[in-house]
């Protein structure tokens, strides 16, 4: 919401907060197989394939061989199973004479409808060789890939010493290179604070989720509020943890898919059903979760060393999709794209997994086309039709809904020009179809300086630029991005407002006038002069500025001075809506710049006039016609008042307009728009602010556009009534047109309400 204050010169753009960190929503990427990290389900580990096929350990009489185990598994609604592979890089037999994790393994999952990973016990040892195991073990079949990393990435591990965050880079970057669109997971610590070293942000950056190994015996022992203080305290550390995130870090916050224990860590730490019924029940009503979409997965180590009933307790407890036919509860969205552009059409939803694919196109398979994202890159007219999805599970076959996709032209940039007063100036241009806007600009043609991007697609561009020089040369190119295509135009220029001169050579005369250059204190090269007259004078000189920035100037002219000058020579102004006459004595002050004429309006063009006359009312004396100079008056580009200079509101709304109305109802009147830096014709032109999650107990309050010239004061009230002013200034200093920010300290618990103020800086 904007509101104004008529005539204080200053715009308010409301923002109401409740005071609580909530980590930015992320978009969650739908991996292969149709696998949603954020809505993963039950899962469980198996350390050793051979115990688990050996009656779970004697919790499962039935369980006697592959397709009894993976059958137990589904009926007990389990999503997913992970399997040890590996141990760092070599591969981990389970007792046997040939690696534990096989096709065989693989394909008795798959029958059952389950998802099966893989995972290794990382030991930052052999990164590349990591890497290849993960991929052998997705030419077999597997789902996914979890990295079992612990204390040998810490810093003072004999594995990684320094090195665990590079190492962590290394091996995230090498996977999502051969498998941009697998699920990827690593399972560390839950409580962050007793590991601070381990690469938690490097891997999750490249990671899908996190899988804490929240252990409450393990970590808590007998204490019977063990599954409450794990719960709570690893929510606590991640979100802590969280809201550390600046920069490209953000993108490590991911789903946290915990790993709750099912073991018995020692004779007198007895793991119970009681407890992993308390586990789902604690992740499931969680008021304020620290996980980014909820507690929608959890899994259990592990699977050869739990009870009977802790296996009901299991089975009874559900977490994100329930088995079932597909559901989809994402359809792919139809729309226009140009060409040359990418496009992706992404169709997912509930019931049991793995999902299979099969996209059409009008009607027709597209070959190879079996992911849950189709991607078409390049686009040509002949990728305009209709776009459907036929998706299956091992319960039932679905069809999407058609999605319809049209291919325009890329756009074409016309109609570049630049509108400018002193030390501001609108860029404007055409494009042939809707996109974003930006501009590049500086004093030499390598620019130097952008603007922030407006993403609003639009035909009709303009961006306001502030900071200027008066009286400068720039350079300056626009850009239109329309999905990954980007247009620039070629390079142009403009001058920002400053002085007019218009030396004697440029003027016009009437009457008898003499060039002559032996004074020493001329303007250029010669001067003019005439003879003095008792009336009404027989001689003009007529110097017509040409205007090309309308508005207020202060008037100047120059004259060499002599003992046989004028002492009353006559100079009159014709200006917008009037004339003015002052009579100068030339006997002095020569050599410099007179002022004739204080703030005096001016419209564009040649008809505003400078003349000085020959009619003093002296005899034997002379009259000096030298130059003119018009200076452009800066204090209009920041009004005091409710006020916008007059290029600018010409440009917009055309000559004598009232800048008080609100021509797009937008609720902000245009003198404010243009405090603002918005188009005061457009509704979807707005003062833009918005907040992202800082170090713990702060937040980031970003507002866009952040132009010079203006003071930005944050303020705040818990009432709406009183408002009280924030100390902080926006940072870092303003560099460029990028948005501006602050930086809050958070008070966790209470609510408070915000409102940025726009005035002129003093």
């Amino acid at each position: 919401m904007v509101s104004y204050r008529n005539g204080l010169g200053c715009l308010l753009c409301w923002l109401v907060l409740l005071f609580r960190l909530d980590v930015a929503k992320a978009e969650i990427p739908i991996r292969d197989g149709g696998i949603n990290p954020a809505n993963l389900g039950k899962g469980d580990w198996i350390w050793y394939v051979s115990w688990a096929t050996n009656k779970l350990g004697g919790a499962a009489p039935e369980v006697v061989n592959l397709p009894t185990l993976m059958n137990y598994y589904k009926a007990r609604g389990l999503q997913f199973i992970i399997v040890k592979a590996g141990t760092g890089s070599t591969n981990f037999n389970g007792g046997g004479s040939s690696p534990q994790f096989n096709s065989n393994l693989v394909h008795h999952a798959h029958a059952a409808g389950l998802l099966i990973f893989a995972y290794t016990r990382s030991y930052d040892d052999d990164v590349p060789g990591e890497i290849a195991m993960a991929s052998n073990c997705f030419a077999l079949g597997a789902d996914g890939w979890i990295i079992d990393a612990e204390v040998e990435w810490e810093n003072g591990a004999n594995q990684a010493g320094p090195n665990g965050p590079a190492r962590a880079i290394q091996y995230g970057e090498g996977l999502r290179a051969l498998f941009p669109n697998k699920f990827i997971a690593h399972a560390p610590f839950p409580i962050i604070s007793f590991h601070s070293s381990f690469p938690y942000k490097e891997f999750g950056y490249y990671c899908d989720a996190v899988m804490p190994q929240a252990y409450w015996k393990d970590i808590y022992g007998t204490d019977p509020a063990a599954v409450q203080r794990m719960v709570t305290n690893m929510n606590n550390e991640y979100r802590t943890w969280q809201n550390s995130l600046t920069g490209i870090w953000t993108n490590s916050i991911k789903p946290i898919i915990p790993i709750g224990q099912t073991y018995n860590p020692s004779a007198s730490e007895i793991t119970t059903a009681a407890e992993v019924d308390e586990f789902f029940d604690r992740l499931r009503t969680n008021a304020n979760p620290a996980s980014i979409t909820g507690y929608q997965g959890a899994s259990f180590w592990r699977t050869d060393a739990r009870t009977s009933d802790m296996w009901t307790a299991i089975s009874t407890n559900s977490l994100g999709d329930g088995p079932g036919a597909p559901n989809l509860t994402m359809q792919p969205a139809s729309r226009t794209a140009v060409a040359g552009s990418n496009v992706r059409f992404t169709a997912w939803g509930t019931g049991s997994k793995p999902f299979y694919y099969r996209w059409r196109f009008n009607g027709t398979n597209l070959p190879g086309a079996t992911s849950p994202n189709l991607v078409l890159t390049n686009l040509q007219f002949t990728h305009a039709g209709e776009y459907s999805v036929v998706v299956s599970n091992i319960s039932g076959v679905v069809t999407s809904a058609v999605a319809v996709l049209n291919v325009t032209e890329p756009p074409t940039l016309f109609d570049v020009a630049a509108t400018a007063g002193a030390t501001h100036a609108i860029i404007s241009w055409m494009s042939t179809n809707p996109s974003s806007s930006q501009v590049s600009f500086g004093l030499t043609p390598a620019l130097g300086t952008e603007t922030g991007e407006d993403t609003q697609p639009d035909t009709q561009h303009a961006v306001l630029l502030a900071g200027l020089q008066p009286n400068t040369n720039y350079y300056f190119t626009v850009l239109s991005r329309a999905g990954t295509n980007a247009y620039r135009s070629s390079g142009w220029m403009f001058s920002t407002a400053g002085e007019i001169v218009v030396d004697n050579t440029a003027a016009a005369y009437t009457g008898s006038w003499i060039s002559a250059n032996s004074a020493s204190d001329k303007f250029g090269a010669d001067y003019r002069y005439a003879s003095t007259t008792l009336g009404g004078g027989n001689a003009s000189a007529l110097f017509h500025p040409n205007i090309a920035v309308p508005g207020n100037y202060d008037v100047y002219i120059w004259h060499s001075q002599g003992a046989n000058r004028s002492t009353s020579a006559p100079v009159t102004i014709y200006f917008n809506g009037g004339n003015s006459t002052t009579r100068i004595n030339q006997e002095i002050g020569g050599g410099t710049w007179r002022l004739v004429g204080t703030n005096l309006n001016f419209r564009a063009g040649t008809n505003g006039l400078v003349r000085i006359g020959n009619g003093t009312g002296e005899t034997n004396q002379i009259v000096v016609a030298d130059a003119v100079r018009l200076v452009y008056r800066t204090d209009q580009e920041t009004p005091a008042g409710a006020a916008a200079p007059e290029w600018w509101t010409r440009y917009y709304l055309g000559a004598n307009a009232n800048v008080n109305l609100d021509p797009d109802a937008d609720g902000a009147p245009s003198w404010a728009e243009y405090l603002a830096g918005t188009v005061p014709t457009a509704g979807s032109s707005r003062l833009s602010l918005w907040t992202q999650s800082g170090s713990p107990h702060t937040l980031q309050v970003y507002f866009s556009p952040y132009l010079a010239g203006r003071r930005y004061q944050l303020e705040t009230s818990t009432n709406g009534d009183a408002w009280v002013n924030l100390p902080d200034a926006p940072f870092p200093a303003l560099t460029d047109q990028t948005p501006g920010r602050f930086s809050i300290t958070n008070t966790p618990g209470t609510v408070r309400l915000y409102r940025l103020k726009v005035s002129w800086a003093p």
